[in-house]
């Protein structure tokens, strides 16, 4: 843990600072700590949503119309 118990500060982090702790020195570290290292619990759902444009409240048609049914492909010999 980088959590340093006698000065109580992350040194990862910063924690508890209200902001994060980031510097530009080294592309790794930012790399580590970027969006989509984690969970992305919000994100994921929005990227989701974005690829749609946002859609809301429609239905999807049906693949199938109604009376015909699949065929398949693949010839029988």
């Amino acid at each position: 843990s980088s959590y340093h118990i006698q000065k109580h500060r992350c040194a990862s982090c910063g924690y508890p600072s209200a902001r994060k702790r980031t510097y530009q020195w080294s592309a790794k570290a930012i790399r580590r700590h970027t969006t989509g290292t984690g969970r992305m619990r919000h994100l994921k759902i929005v990227r989701r949503r974005f690829r749609n444009h946002f859609r809301e409240g429609t239905i999807a048609k049906p693949k199938n119309r109604q009376g015909t049914q699949p065929t398949n492909a693949v010839a029988m010999s």
